[in-house]
């Protein structure tokens, strides 16, 4: 992507130009479309693939882990590669397909830790969002440190101990959701070496 220099396009994603996201997907999409179309997806399983593309790199770019050592294309394009390369992995799992690969996902290894990561946090936000709306505002307060008493004034509860009770419950039934879904016993699989412990609140 020859219009922006490397440290330029960092500044950008990580503000979240939208003037500069659009650019990226005119450009390097119709790439990413080609190669998912051709190893048996389709332009909807495309368009999913380069939005957690993106993500992927704008949580690097948070953590400050991103290197690219070549251009940006070309860096996107193997974070696409191996992220369609999982999916297909997943879809043999479930489906046991037989599907015909050009790539190979060991190729792509290095970029298994922040794969997880990402997968782990998609899956957390999905079980919040099936929380009723006072749980969730709940979680988003004590998550943000609000303090006891603020959140039981603007929750509109009685006291201080009903506030904790009730965090107590909400978080039990996320908790409850994620380890009971598979996707996340998949990823506890996949990374057996390192942490997978829900968030603490």
């Amino acid at each position: 992507m020859n219009k922006y220099e490397i440290p330029e396009l960092i500044d950008a994603l990580k503000k979240e130009d939208n003037r500069v996201l659009l650019d990226i997907y005119r450009i390097h999409f119709p790439e990413a479309r080609h190669y998912i179309m051709a190893n048996s997806g389709n332009v909807f399983d495309a368009e999913d693939i380069f939005q957690d593309a993106m993500l992927l790199i704008y949580l690097k770019i948070k953590r400050n882990s991103l290197q690219i050592n070549s251009g940006f294309g070309s860096y996107l394009g193997g974070i696409i590669r191996f992220l369609w390369l999982k999916e297909l992995e997943r879809k043999r799992k479930y489906f046991g397909k037989e599907l015909q690969l050009e790539d190979s996902i060991n190729d792509h290894s290095d970029l298994l830790e922040d794969y997880i990561r990402m997968e782990k946090r998609k899956l957390i936000l999905e079980h919040f969002l099936e929380l009723g709306s006072d749980c969730q505002k709940l979680i988003h307060l004590f998550v943000n440190e609000t303090p006891v008493d603020r959140i039981t004034s603007l929750m509109g509860f009685s006291t201080d101990q009903y506030t904790r009770n009730r965090r107590k419950v909400c978080k039990e039934r996320l908790v409850r959701a994620i380890w009971e879904n598979p996707r996340f016993k998949e990823l506890k699989n996949e990374a057996f070496r390192q942490d997978t412990k829900v968030p603490r609140w």
